[in-house]
């Protein structure tokens, strides 16, 4: 007989969204300065295809999971 496994699944964090400094792709609002949005649950701190972390095993990876990411590096940015 075949048997099953449940388990309690969390709802998606949505966060603040800060479009100006927002790199999602596909959004209009990206970069934008007076945008109405507070919270977006596809706002990203962190876009694989535009990080230069070597490091990093999904380095430059166009569809990423990744929402945030402490070790992010953007493309031509300077420290």
């Amino acid at each position: 007989m075949a048997t099953t496994t449940t388990r309690e699944v969390q709802p998606q964090q949505l966060q603040v969204a800060d479009c100006q400094s927002c790199l999602t792709l596909n959004c209009p609002l990206s970069g934008s300065d007076n945008s109405p949005v507070t919270m977006c649950s596809s706002y990203r701190t962190a876009n694989c295809s535009m990080c230069v972390n070597k490091a990093c095993a999904l380095n430059g990876q166009l569809e990423s999971p990744v929402m945030s990411c402490d070790g992010f590096q953007l493309v031509g940015a300077s420290k």
